[in-house]
C-alpha cells in the first residue's frame, strides 16, 4: 500500500466520524505527522481524531474500522516483521539518549536508545533493538525500567530493524528505572575503553585504531548483503572491537574521538557500534601511546577470553590433539581437530576446521594464534581456528612447564563474577547448603533433571548424585555444583552407600549433616565458572575443606587487632 493510499483511507476514516471537517485540513494534518515526526497515518489516527474532535466539539461514539485495527502482541523481537504496526509488547529500557533535531525550522526534543525483549527473563535468551522516541516520552523511558508499549511500529533501514515510539504510543511503566542511572550515562564526555566495556548503551571514547577491515554480511531478512567495517580500537586501559554500519574513512594507526557510539554485547563480548548518530573525528594528542605500545594490549590470555570475541591474538601451549569425523546436518562428512590449550592464567578448548602441521607425538607445542574467534560450549571458552594461516608454531615457551591436571589458577569470587566464563580456576569462600542436594533423577538421553511434578511417561530415567551450595566471600557469591564423581570424592563415599544412607536417615537429615559440617567453613574448590545474565555458577571438579588452623588463626589475629 502506498502512502497516498494510506492518506486516503485515513482521511476517509476521520470524515466518517466527523463529516463536517474539511478533507484538505485532515490530509494536511496527517502529512504533517508523517513528514515532521515520521509517524505514518495509521499511527497518527488517534491524535488527528482527537484534534478535530476538539475543534468541532463532537464526541465520537464509535470507533472506525481503520482506527480499531487489531494490535499485534508479541514477546520477542524475532516475532516482528518489517511492516508491523500498532505493536504491543513488554521491554526493558537499556538506554535513552536525548537529542535535538531541526524540523521545518523548529528544534524538536527527540531521543533514541535500546530496548531488550523478554524483560522477565522467561526464555533465557534476549535480543536488543534500537528505538527512536518521536513523542518525548523520556519520563517513561528511564534506563532500567520495564515498560509495556502499545502502538509502536517497526522501522527498517539498510537491513536493520528498530522500533518507532510514536507520539500516540502509550507507555505503561511496570517497573520503574533509576533517574540517576539516566544521568550517569556518558554523553559527549569520553571514558576509558575499560570503563566503556562495562556500559551497555551510549558511550564516547578516544582511542587509536589498531585494525580496520571492510567486509560484507548477509542481511537477517535474506534481502541481500550489507557493507560494514570492523576493527579494534585501544587506549592505555584496554582494547575493544568495533563495527561501523556507515562509511568509515579512518585507517589503522589513526587516533580518533568517537561520540555517541553504542556498546552492545555479542554473547559475553562488548562491542562498540558506530551508527548514523555517531560522530567520528580525528583527534590530536602528541603524548598518546603509539601503535607499538598499544598492540601489546591486543594479545589476550586464556583468562580474558569471552564468548563471541573475534580477531583474538593468543599465545598458549597445546597439550592434547585429536581428529574427529562427523556427519553434518546437510549429510556431508566433515573433519574437525580439537585439543586443550593452557597458559599461566588457565585452560580452554581449541577446535580447528583446517588441518594443521601438528602431530600428537610432538606435543606439547607452543602456538601463537592470530585473528581467531571464541565460542563457548557448556561455559568453557573454545578457540576456533578457521585456517592454517592463523597458527604459528613457536620454538620456545615464554613460561615454565605447565601440568594440565594441576593447572588451577587462584581467583577471587569478585574477579570471577565480573569476568566471563573460565575453566581451570580455584577459589576459597564460605558456603551454605541447598535443600536439593542428594540423589536426583535425570532423563538418560538429555541429562535434564526430572522434578517431582514432571511427566516421566515415555522417558528413560536414571539416578544421579548432585551437591549444591552457595559460595559467598562477603563481596560476591555464586552457586556451586558438584556432580557425582567430585561429590563421592568429597564425601569419601561411593554412590550406593550415599543412596542407602539417605534412604535410611532421610534426605533432610543428610542435608542437615552437610550444613553442620560446612556452614561457616571456608573450602577450596577447583573447576570452571560460568557467568551470564542469570548470575555466576561454579562447576567443581574438586572440593576440599581448608584445615581449621589455617583459617582460625588469622581470624583470631584480626579480631585481636580490631580488624574484623
Amino acid at each position: 500500500m502506498t502512502n497516498e493510499d494510506n492518506y486516503e483511507d485515513a482521511v476517509k476514516a476521520i470524515l466518517e466520524e466527523i463529516p463536517e471537517v474539511n478533507s484538505e485540513d485532515v490530509l494536511k494534518e496527517f502529512q504533517r505527522y508523517h513528514k515532521d515526526f515520521g509517524i505514518p497515518p495509521e499511527d497518527a489516527m488517534r491524535s488527528v481524531m482527537r484534534k478535530f474532535q476538539v475543534q468541532t466539539g463532537k464526541k465520537v461514539e464509535k470507533t472506525s474500522a481503520f482506527s480499531a485495527r487489531a494490535s499485534k502482541k508479541v514477546k520477542k523481537f524475532n516475532e516482528l516483521s518489517p511492516n508491523d504496526k500498532n505493536i504491543e509488547m513488554e521491554v526493558e529500557v537499556v538506554s535513552n539518549i536525548p537529542f535535538k533535531q531541526m524540523v521545518r525550522g523548529e528544534e524538536r526534543d527527540l531521543a533514541y536508545g535500546q530496548f531488550k525483549d523478554d524483560p522477565w527473563g522467561e526464555s533465557g535468551e534476549r535480543e536488543s533493538w534500537k528505538y527512536t522516541d518521536w513523542g518525548n516520552h523520556k519520563e517513561h523511558l528511564l534506563p532500567g525500567s520495564i515498560v509495556r508499549i502499545e502502538g509502536a511500529s517497526v522501522n527498517e533501514y539498510q537491513g536493520n530493524r528498530s522500533l518507532n515510539i510514536n507520539k500516540s504510543t502509550r507507555i505503561i511503566i511496570l517497573q520503574k528505572g533509576d533517574e540517576k542511572a539516566q544521568q550517569m550515562i556518558p554523553r559527549n564526555e569520553p571514558v576509558s575503553i575499560i570503563a566503556a566495556t562495562g556500559i551497555e548503551g551510549n558511550v564516547s571514547v578516544i582511542g587509536r585504531i589498531l585494525t580496520v577491515k571492510a567486509t560484507t554480511i548477509n542481511k537477517k531478512d535474506g534481502s541481500g548483503t550489507m557493507d560494514i567495517v570492523k576493527g579494534k580500537i585501544a587506549d592505555e586501559s584496554g582494547v575493544i572491537g568495533f563495527v561501523s554500519w556507515n562509511s568509515f574513512e579512518h585507517k589503522s594507526g589513526d587516533l580518533v574521538k568517537i561520540e555517541q557510539g553504542q556498546i552492545r554485547k555479542f554473547r559475553e563480548t562488548p562491542e562498540l557500534n558506530i551508527g548514523k548518530y555517531t560522530k567520528v573525528e580525528q583527534y590530536h594528542d602528541a603524548n598518546y601511546p603509539s601503535m607499538n605500545e598499544l598492540n601489546v594490549l591486543n594479545t589476550s590470555t586464556i583468562s580474558k577470553l569471552r564468548d563471541g570475541a573475534r580477531d583474538v591474538t593468543l599465545t598458549a601451549e597445546l597439550k592434547t590433539w585429536e581428529m574427529r569425523k562427523f556427519t553434518s546436518n546437510d549429510g556431508n562428512e566433515k573433519t574437525v581437530w580439537s585439543g586443550e590449550l593452557v597458559d599461566p592464567t588457565g585452560r580452554c578448548k581449541v577446535s580447528s576446521w583446517s588441518e594443521l602441521p601438528i602431530k600428537e607425538e610432538n606435543l606439547p607445542l607452543t602456538l601463537k594464534l592470530s585473528d581467531v574467534r571464541i565460542r563457548a560450549w557448556q561455559g568453557i571458552p573454545d578457540v576456533t581456528i578457521d585456517n592454517a594461516e592463523q597458527v604459528q608454531i613457536l620454538n620456545e615457551t615464554p613460561w615454565g612447564d605447565i601440568e594440565v591436571g594441576s593447572n588451577f589458577v587462584p581467583a577471587t569470587l569478585p574477579e570471577l563474577a565480573s569476568g566471563g566464563s573460565r575453566v581451570g580456576v580455584e577459589t576459597a569462600s564460605i558456603i551454605s547448603v541447598r535443600d536439593d542436594s542428594g540423589i536426583i533423577w535425570r532423563d538418560s538421553n538429555t541429562r535434564k533433571v526430572i522434578r517431582d511434578n514432571d511427566d516421566t511417561s515415555g522417558i528413560d530415567v536414571m539416578k544421579d548424585l548432585r551437591l549444591r551450595f552457595v559460595l559467598d566471600d562477603g563481596i560476591a557469591n555464586c552457586s556451586l555444583i558438584l556432580s557425582r564423581v567430585p561429590s563421592e570424592k568429597f564425601l569419601e563415599m561411593e554412590f550406593e552407600k550415599i543412596e542407602q544412607m539417605i534412604k535410611s536417615e532421610g534426605k533432610s537429615h543428610f542435608v542437615n549433616r552437610l550444613r553442620t559440617r560446612l556452614i561457616g567453613r571456608p573450602v577450596k574448590v577447583q573447576g570452571r565458572s560460568i557467568s551470564d545474565e542469570q548470575g555466576m555458577m561454579f562447576i567443581a571438579e574438586n572440593m576440599s575443606e581448608i584445615p581449621k588452623d589455617e583459617w582460625e588463626s588469622p581470624n583470631k589475629i584480626r579480631e585481636k587487632w580490631g580488624l574484623m
